[in-house]
């Protein structure tokens, strides 16, 4: 172990040449002649020794004797049997299995059998695996390379001219008089079919040209190339190795098929090596998926965590992955001293980068899951060079991937185990203050910038833009709240209101708000402020919250008094109407939309006179007034298809749906609804499909399209599941009973139709008013098709659920899976 780690190679391969396995190459041979500080005259029969080749008879050293200090008799080179051409190679013995890359296997080994293919290099960040995939290939082509199949570690090579020589000896290749060393190794390499593997070329880069001139003179050869960089020469084909495959965190497979993903199989072989009793279970296979996840599929990060598992279990682990760098060190010894540790690993890469990268690539780390040109540009400030230049080389050297966008957009990330080094070094440069404020500044700029847009005819296409940036978003908050700055907060939570509504909010989004407003200078009545309550109440309604709801919009209302602002005050105004709708206070609710038309109408906004009218629509509907509801919704109609904003338009054809529901004119109402749901889709608004899809479900069960029904009704469940709307749910489950009912699944139904009303209860919500009328329908015909004790007892049974239950038990019960 100690001559490995001298001289840079792999304790496994100084063990070989030990047990005479292996006879080490002319350039090992000579390392360990200098190592041994073996006299000058005695080095040239110690490596001729070493190769097996005939000896001058020179005594070895006395340092080498042997028991009782006496050196061994000088023995004759001994007789090794013929080599099968097949077999020729140096390829060091793999002490573990090779898990996974079938695929990238199968696809390096079509590249590199390709006739055109002579120069292939494999590129991918440290710990990716490249060396342990070229190794196996290299192993499966053996037969197709009858002159062999030669491995070439270069990373011990730092002088770039070394690469010949280093070539040269493992292939045996010696120096002949004043010949230059490539002319001997290129008239070597001539007429010869053979596969040269070269290992770790990233830090000899600039001496490429010498393969490809060794690929010129050598038509018969092919050279397989690993680098974190591309080599940039002609007739060069680059594969980018992946990570390892790992499944979807949010929807994991069983535990069958969880063992199956690449990742999963490494972490697991490898904690059962360091750990006798190691097993996966259902309780343990979520941490270790989680734990693959946050290491990127790196096999190499994946192997340091699974020998961490005779300290940790998988869950204890998880919770120390925040610094995982600290974490994972202590690799086998019998690795480079640079793959030990993670953080060795990645700081050989970016040891390589010249000064402007090695600040570019810190700076990026203010970055948090990925960013623009254009956000580089105007965030990381000078000293970088040119941006363009800067990412592109660090996409080159593998320390930054590259993700096209739709629309042809570029868009470029960190792996979370290079960013946590980015961070250290950010940290130690004094810099970070500085970039965290322009990070912030540049963020609010593009949330208020797309909270412009939002009525106008693309707001999708903003949607999407600050998607891609929610991580970054969110990281504003974060660091904000770390300061106690509630004016960002606060600003940045008003500005991204109508955001949340197109993407359907979350409870993290709900707790950040909170956050925002308990900061004690948050209490002064602002914009913002008054903003932020809106943002907290709109978000506590879409997630059936409405007392909450309610009391944050009049909180909102209050303080835009305060501030004498009248846009903001009619949008809260607008909001809270819809609220008491949904609650059944439809006096309230209409006197809250008719104070926000006034508004609207005085300061001659058309999109919020609309809306204002829609709310009115709404009341109307609710107290039967179907005609006088379709005439506001109309008028809504006319005004958004002419501004083009696809999310009014697509509410208020639903409004108009509905009216037709609750008159019972189904065919009449369908036309509206697939519309209505036909514009969201284009828009993909999460809740404006839900309650399209629900609503159609109603429409077209009494033409007999039972199955047609419970897929749109079911659709808008999981949506609504996923963004957490309960009110939603209760409503989506009046559509499952009425399917229930109408396949003859009476008990089902009548067990719905009881928890629905205990959940509406609870909320403190009545059933929207074509809810409603539908829910009424579907009980009459039910227990008029059940014996009253049946009813009863299905209906008690209802009566226990709570609204998550009711859910489990539509999805679980019979032909509603």
């Amino acid at each position: 172990e100690e001559l490995a780690t001298r001289i840079g190679y792999a304790t496994t391969t100084i063990r070989r040449v030990e047990t005479d396995e292996l006879r080490p190459s002319k350039v090992l041979a000579e390392k360990l002649a200098d190592v041994l500080d073996l006299p000058s005259d005695e080095r040239a029969d110690f490596v001729r020794f070493a190769r097996g080749e005939p000896s001058t008879g020179l005594p070895l050293p006395q340092r080498l004797a042997g028991p009782g200090g006496r050196s061994p008799a000088p023995s004759p080179t001994p007789s090794l049997p013929p080599v099968p051409p097949a077999m020729r190679h140096n390829l060091p013995v793999q002490l573990s299995s090779f898990i996974g890359r079938k695929k990238e296997g199968e696809i390096v080994r079509q590249m590199l059998r390709q006739p055109d293919v002579r120069l292939l290099t494999l590129t991918g960040p440290g710990g990716t695996g490249k060396t342990r995939l070229a190794l196996q290939v290299a192993a499966d082509v053996l037969d197709d390379f009858p002159d062999g199949v030669y491995f070439v570690d270069l990373a011990p090579v730092t002088v770039p001219d070394d690469i010949v020589s280093a070539i040269s000896q493992t292939l045996d290749v010696r120096e002949q008089g004043g010949r230059l060393l490539i002319d001997i190794l290129k008239a070597y390499l001539r007429g010869k079919c053979l596969l040269l593997l070269l290992d770790n070329f990233e830090q000899i880069v600039a001496v490429a040209p010498h393969v490809a001139e060794l690929l010129a003179h050598a038509p018969g050869i092919k050279i397989l190339v690993t680098s974190r960089i591309a080599l940039h020469v002609r007739g060069e084909h680059e594969y980018a190795v992946p990570p390892l495959a790992l499944p979807d965190l949010k929807r994991l497979p069983p535990l069958e098929r969880l063992t199956q993903y690449e990742a999963i199989r490494l972490f697991i072989e490898r904690a059962e090596a360091v750990t006798n009793n190691f097993s996966v279970t259902n309780e343990n296979a979520p941490a270790i998926a989680e734990i693959c996840h946050r290491l990127d599929g790196l096999p190499l990060a994946i192997e340091l965590a699974a020998a961490r598992s005779r300290l940790f279990s998988p869950q204890a682990m998880l919770g120390r992955l925040e610094r995982r760098l600290k974490i994972l060190t202590d690799g086998p010894r019998d690795l480079p001293a640079r793959q030990q540790t993670l953080h060795r690993t990645i700081a050989w890469s970016y040891d390589l980068l010249t000064d402007t990268e090695k600040t570019l690539f810190r700076r990026l780390a203010v970055f948090v899951g990925g960013f623009t040109l254009d956000a580089v540009e105007q965030v990381i400030g000078e000293g970088v060079g040119e941006v363009i230049d800067g990412v592109s080389s660090l996409v080159e050297k593998s320390l930054l991937r590259r993700m096209e966008q739709p629309g042809g957009d570029m868009r470029f990330s960190m792996l979370e185990t290079l960013l946590e080094f980015a961070v250290e070094r950010l940290l130690e440069s004094g810099e970070t203050d500085a970039l965290r404020r322009q990070h912030a500044q540049y963020f609010l700029n593009l949330a208020e910038q797309a909270s412009l847009h939002w009525q106008g005819t693309q707001p999708r296409r903003w949607v999407e833009q600050l998607e891609q940036e929610y991580d970054n978003l969110l990281a504003v908050f974060r660091r904000a709240h770390e300061n106690g700055n509630a004016a960002l907060m606060l600003r940045l939570a008003g500005a991204l209101d109508w955001f949340w509504f197109y993407k359907g909010q979350s409870s993290e989004v709900v707790q950040w708000v909170q956050k925002a407003l308990a900061l004690p200078n948050a209490a002064v009545p602002t914009p913002e402020r008054a903003r932020t309550l809106q943002s907290l109440g709109t978000l506590a309604y879409w997630r059936g919250d409405f007392m909450p709801a309610r009391l944050s919009l009049e909180a909102s209302i209050v303080t835009w008094r305060q501030v004498g602002n009248s846009l903001g005050l009619a949008e809260t105004l607008a909001y809270i109407s819809r609220v008491a709708w949904d609650q059944g206070d439809y006096p309230v609710g209409e006197k809250y939309a008719l104070e926000a038309l006034h508004l609207y109408e005085e300061l001659g906004n058309r999109w919020g006179v609309a809306g204002a009218r829609q709310g009115l629509g709404l009341i109307a509907l609710g107290l039967g007034q179907t005609q006088q509801a379709r005439t506001m919704f109309e008028e809504c109609l006319a005004t958004y298809r002419l501004d083009g904003n696809q999310l009014l338009l697509g509410l208020a054809l639903l409004n108009m749906g509905r009216t037709f529901i609750v008159e019972g004119e189904y065919q009449m109402a369908r036309p509206w609804i697939e519309e209505s749901l036909a514009t969201v889709r284009r828009i993909k608004n999460v809740l404006g499909i839900y309650m399209a899809a629900h609503e159609l479900g109603f429409a077209v069960l009494p033409a007999g399209e039972v199955d047609f029904a419970y897929s749109l009704h079911l659709e808008a469940l999981l949506m609504a599941r996923d963004i957490g709307a309960i009110a939603g749910l209760c409503a989506c489950l009046v559509g499952l009973a009425q399917v229930a009912a109408a396949r003859r699944q009476l008990e089902q139904a009548a067990c719905l139709l009881a928890a629905i009303h205990t959940g509406c209860s609870v909320l403190g919500a009545p059933l929207t008013p074509s809810n409603r009328v539908e829910y009424e329908r579907t009980v009459a015909a039910v227990q008029r098709a059940m014996s009253e004790s049946q009813y009863n007892q299905a209906w008690a049974e209802g009566q226990a659920m709570t609204v998550e239950e009711a859910v489990q038990y539509a999805l679980a019960t019979g032909d509603l899976e």
